[in-house]
């Protein structure tokens, strides 16, 4: 059995050992009538054997795996070919040491389906559409540690799918402040977005900064059915809604989300862009529109957690959060890109394929105005992207970038 990931740039070869294919293993052996079965991840057994493939793995019948994995190591488990339905699940088994490991579910174009570090009492589950191909579980050690035992508990099922349908999302862009403003786990009373803030050469320019907030988010978001309201006074009387909130500070960090929803399944979560840390920026001497991209590039980061994105490894991409403060500023995409080690060592973040899944393609046209918006915006931030593009030397070159709360994490 071969396998090939790939892996992000500059992060060298990393180990991946084929392990057992862990349908065949349960459809095995648990015809010999154990009530668990237990799997060494060297075993060798044929899927080819089964004259039903997966369809003769029995439903709900749990498999033993365990193993060590070191930390510059991934373990690959096959599953087998996809089905709608199929439903794999895996926790701490019955004799943990209390590791935890992180598992990802890979399909057979290497793109992360889903991942979680498995702490105490947390259990991860995926279930698939049928359109992944070949799955494979990945098991890597937590970012913390050198080395991971695992003794994880694998059940396959058969679920009945829901009727996929694709909502769409409203978002508010909150930017007349707010009290006891609840985000993750944390509480936020901040005033009204006043560009002042930024630092003194922004006075007077709060509606630039902000017109180039909201074109950054309706460029980058423009292929899909997501729709931005503006809150400048008052109270929206959207409910089902997700909210990105602009103000109030924090030590080291520009954004904040509630979590990653794995689904896009709750519309109403928020996240805040810490709009008075970007006065740490003030030296960059960014016009007010390339300030507002910066801004918004944050919080178009923060709204891909909402939506379900986990962070990428390329500096220019949306979901980096390990780029310096130019890669912040400057042009960013949504395009497939090999994932963050802090999220796994392995794999690909595929936003494309994610968010016409979960959103939709776009059906609701970009206003007159959004349109003229984001026009300005390629204009007037041109003259940046050019000198970026060509590596010259920039101001205040050291200062770091995107920096979230779910940094270090997914």
């Amino acid at each position: 059995m071969s396998v090939s990931l790939r892996v992000p740039p500059g992060a060298g070869p990393i180990p991946v050992r084929p392990r057992a294919a862990l349908c065949v293993a349960v459809a095995v052996l648990a015809a010999a009538g154990g009530c668990l079965t237990s799997l060494a991840p060297d075993a060798a057994l044929d899927i080819a054997a089964l004259p039903n493939g997966l369809a003769s793995v029995p439903a709900g019948q749990p498999v033993a795996i365990h193993g060590d994995v070191p930390s510059a190591t991934v373990d690959s488990f096959t599953l087998g070919t996809a089905k709608p339905g199929l439903t794999f699940k895996v926790s701490h088994g019955l004799f943990s040491t209390g590791d935890n490991p992180r598992v990802a579910w890979l399909d057979s174009g290497d793109r992360i389906r889903f991942t979680a570090e498995l702490g105490a009492g947390v259990a991860a589950q995926y279930t698939c559409d049928g359109d992944e191909g070949l799955m494979r579980l990945a098991i890597a050690a937590s970012q913390t540690s050198n080395a991971e035992n695992y003794d994880l508990t694998f059940v396959a099922s058969n679920e009945r799918l829901p009727e996929s349908v694709s909502r769409g999302q409203h978002v508010k862009l909150n930017f007349a402040g707010g009290r006891n403003i609840h985000i993750a786990d944390r509480v936020f009373t901040f005033s009204p977005f006043d560009a002042t803030v930024l630092g003194a050469e922004y006075a007077d320019q709060t509606e630039r900064v902000r017109d180039a907030i909201e074109a950054t988010l309706a460029h980058l978001f423009a292929d899909y059915e997501i729709t931005f309201e503006t809150v400048t006074g008052g109270r929206s009387a959207c409910a089902d809604c997700a909210t990105l909130h602009f103000g109030a500070s924090d030590d080291t960090l520009v954004g904040l989300a509630d979590s990653i929803d794995a689904g896009n399944t709750n519309h109403a979560d928020a996240a805040i862009i810490f709009t008075d840390k970007f006065s740490t920026y003030a030296t960059m001497r960014l016009t007010p529109k390339e300030i507002g991209r910066m801004i918004g590039n944050t919080a178009a980061h923060e709204l891909g957690h909402l939506l379900g994105l986990a962070h990428a490894a390329p500096h220019d991409h949306i979901m980096d959060a390990a780029g310096g403060a130019w890669d912040l500023a400057g042009p960013r995409n949504l395009e497939r890109a090999p994932v963050s080690t802090d999220v796994f060592p392995v794999g690909e973040l595929d936003p494309p394929a994610y968010l016409t899944k979960t959103l939709g393609e776009r059906q609701t046209p970009l206003t007159a105005r959004q349109l003229q918006d984001v026009t300005d915006l390629i204009a007037a931030t041109a003259s940046l992207d050019a000198r970026l593009a060509q590596s010259e030397p920039m101001p205040a070159a050291d200062l770091p970038g995107l920096r979230c709360g779910l940094c270090g994490g997914q």
